[in-house]
C-alpha cells in the first residue's frame, strides 16, 4: 500500500495561492490503472469535483486499488488555504457525514485502514472543547473495536516544520499503540514522511501480511527506511542500516527481512 499526500492531483505547490487547482476527477481512474499494473493500493488525498455545487471542492481521502475507489473521508479543519484550495466539510458530530467509509476494511477483512487529512489528525484547540477531537475519537474507537489483524492510520498531508511535536506515533492526540501510523508529506522542507508502529509488535506480523508501507518519499532500495533524526524503522538492535543481502535478522518490526 502506498500513501500519497493531500492535494496530490492539484498540479501546483499546495501553498501556491495564485495558480488554480487542477480538480479533474480523471486522476482516480489513472490511479486505478497504476494499482492494477503494479499490484498495489493507494490511500491518497485528492481535491476533485464531485457532482455538487461545492467550489472549490472538498479535500478528501480515497482508497484506490485495481477494482475501483472508495471515498473514505473529508477534511473538516481549516489550514489557511480553505476556500483557495478546498472547502472544509461541515462537521456534525451526530451525523458524521465527513467519514462516509472511515475506517475502511479491506475485502479480506484483515486490514483496517483509517485516514485523517493533515491538520485533522492534530486539530488546534483543546481536546475537551473543540468538536474536531470528537471526530478523531470516533474514528479511533471504531478501529480499536475491530478484530482486524492489521490497523493502519494514514495521514496525507502538507506540513511545514512541526507536527505533533515532531514525534508522530508517540505524541498523537489519539490512542495509537495498536496501530501503524503513516504520514505522507508533500512539503519538501517540512516534516519527513514516515511510517511508525508499536515496537512491541513482532516481525511475524509483517511476514504474515506481506504488506509494504511506503510514504511519498521513496527510500533507497535495499535499506531500512530512515524515519526521523536517526531513528531507524525496524528498531535494529545495533542502530545501523543493513542491506537485505547481509541477512541481518536482529530487527524487530523491520520489513527488510520479510
Amino acid at each position: 500500500m502506498i500513501v500519497l499526500p493531500e492535494g496530490f492531483n492539484i498540479r501546483k505547490p499546495y501553498r501556491d495561492k495564485q495558480r488554480p487547482c487542477n480538480t479533474d476527477l480523471a486522476v482516480l481512474s489513472q490511479l486505478r490503472g497504476m494499482a492494477g499494473q503494479f499490484d498495489v493500493a493507494f490511500v491518497v488525498g485528492l481535491i476533485v469535483e464531485r457532482n455538487n455545487d461545492v467550489v472549490p471542492p472538498c479535500n478528501s481521502s480515497y482508497f484506490v486499488n485495481h477494482a475501483g475507489h472508495v471515498l473514505m473521508c473529508h477534511k473538516i479543519c481549516k489550514d489557511g488555504y480553505e476556500l483557495i484550495n478546498y472547502t472544509p466539510f461541515p462537521f456534525d458530530p451526530d451525523k458524521k457525514e465527513c467519514d462516509p467509509d472511515n475506517p475502511y476494511l479491506n475485502d479480506d477483512g484483515d486490514v483496517l485502514i483509517g485516514a485523517l487529512l493533515c491538520v485533522d489528525a492534530n486539530p488546534p484547540g483543546h481536546p475537551l472543547i473543540e468538536p474536531q477531537f470528537q471526530r478523531i475519537a470516533s474514528v479511533m474507537k471504531k478501529m480499536s473495536k475491530s478484530s482486524a489483524a492489521l490497523k493502519i492510520v494514514c495521514v496525507p498531508a502538507c506540513i511545514a516544520n512541526n507536527f505533533l511535536g515532531g514525534d508522530i506515533g508517540v505524541s498523537m492526540t489519539f490512542p495509537c499503540s495498536d496501530k501503524i501510523i503513516v504520514l505522507a508529506n508533500s512539503d519538501p522542507h517540512g516534516v519527513k514522511s514516515l511510517s511508525r508502529m508499536n515496537r512491541q509488535w513482532s516481525r511475524s506480523l509483517w511476514a504474515a501480511k506481506r504488506i509494504w508501507l511506503w510514504s511519498s518519499r521513496w527510500q533507497r532500495e535495499g535499506q531500512c527506511s530512515e524515519v526521523s533524526d536517526g531513528d531507524v524503522q525496524g528498531n535494529c538492535e545495533d542502530g545501523k542500516h543493513h542491506r537485505r543481502s547481509e541477512g541481518h535478522k536482529d530487527m524487530l518490526d523491520c520489513p527488510c527481512d520479510v
